[in-house]
């Protein structure tokens, strides 16, 4: 779930430094998923000459990743992009970003419904 999520917001910087692990103290295994964290459109950071990128790539939907599992994803991006835009904090530069990010998970979405 979270590599799908992480795929329709634009997120290209996750790793297995982003996933961990917890367990009460002294108790080890089994160990629980922590909450999520470092999840953000990664694909939106500045590269070294500081410009900002207003673009994604298209979204790869990797065959390992049930239907179900893309549709819900799906149904977060969406949630996650209309809290994006309904908050006031962004500077005129980053609104670009916000309208490929809709671009992005529309396309994405149009993708997720041929594969039902």
């Amino acid at each position: 779930m979270l590599y799908a999520f992480g795929q329709l917001i634009g997120n290209d910087d996750m790793h297995q430094g982003n996933l961990s692990f917890t367990t009460e103290e002294d108790q080890g295994r089994p160990y629980q998923l922590a909450p999520a964290y470092d999840m953000l459109p990664m694909a939106f950071r500045p590269p070294t000459s500081g410009d900002l990128r207003h673009t994604l790539a298209p979204v790869v939907l990797h065959p390992s990743v049930r239907h179900a599992t893309w549709q819900h994803a799906l149904q977060l991006a969406r949630t996650y992009l209309d809290l994006l835009q309904t908050t006031a904090c962004w500077s005129a530069d980053f609104i670009p970003c916000l309208y490929a990010l809709d671009q992005h998970i529309a396309d994405a979405e149009a993708k997720i419904a041929r594969l039902g």
